[in-house]
């Protein structure tokens, strides 16, 4: 990517991701023609909040890209598994926006804590209730997604669930986390 390109994607993303306490952390992340790349997206979710954080390895080292929060509407009655699947939903269209504006050809490795939402996302959407069909149905039409189980203790996206205390400490999670398999 040119100079300019580079400017015009870092913007984009910039104006894309929700600043968590008016915090937005820039870091280069040092993409090359022939380097080859993976993108990672970790989600979670509470009843209160889902959290989406991607990021990329750009074969030099895991580069944290984003995270980005959706508050639960307060009247939300749905249940913590479905839930887990919209953060998944919304985690792998983030990261496939990603993969765009950066104009790579490089899989998805989408990382959640949920077996429930991936055995979803990897199953026949027409098994299953409109609601989970139609979200299933929107993950599946991304191509070259992998879904793997990360322990909640893992997911750099748990933290964001959990207390405010926690929540202070999401940079330093963020940027510091490692992708790992169970």
């Amino acid at each position: 990517l040119s100079d300019i390109e580079t400017i015009n994607v870092i913007q984009t993303l910039m104006n894309s991701a929700i600043a968590i306490n008016d915090v937005k952390l820039i870091q280069h992340i040092g993409l090359t023609i022939d380097s080859h790349q993976t993108i990672y997206s970790f989600s979670d979710s509470s009843p209160k909040i889902m959290v989406m954080v991607i990021y990329i390895d750009t074969g030099d080292g895991l580069k944290f890209v984003v995270g980005k929060t959706k508050i639960v509407p307060i009247d939300s009655t749905q249940t913590l598994p479905r839930l887990e699947l919209q953060a998944l939903v919304y985690a792998v269209k983030l990261a496939n926006k990603i993969r765009n504006l950066l104009n790579i050809d490089c899989d998805i490795m989408s990382y959640s804590d949920s077996r429930i939402a991936i055995s979803w996302a990897t199953s026949d959407p027409h098994r299953w209730c409109q609601f989970i069909s139609n979200r299933v149905t929107d993950i599946q039409r991304i191509e070259r997604v992998f879904f793997h189980h990360v322990s909640g203790q893992l997911n750099p996206a748990d933290a964001a669930t959990r207390s405010k205390k926690n929540q202070k400490k999401l940079i330093e999670i963020w940027t510091k986390a490692v992708p790992t398999n169970e």
